[in-house]
């Protein structure tokens, strides 16, 4: 591996650890696909469900961080 790899996967790293939000926002657009043929949802109600889900991790994290 590269250094600059090194740096990028030492990164995602920490992105990862310090907040699982990276890892929600990063992947849903795979699943959207799949969630919506399989359940027949709209893409609009599955992104709604993301905004709901950000906005709930932004409030709470300051309170589970405690």
């Amino acid at each position: 591996m590269s250094p600059g790899q090194i740096r990028v996967l030492a990164a995602s790293f920490v992105g990862v650890g310090m907040c699982q939000m990276t890892v929600l926002s990063a992947s849903f657009g795979v699943f959207m696909g799949p969630l919506s043929e399989e359940f027949q949802w709209r893409r609009g109600d599955i992104a709604l469900a993301l905004t709901l889900a950000t906005i709930a991790i932004a409030t709470l994290s300051p309170f589970v961080g405690r």
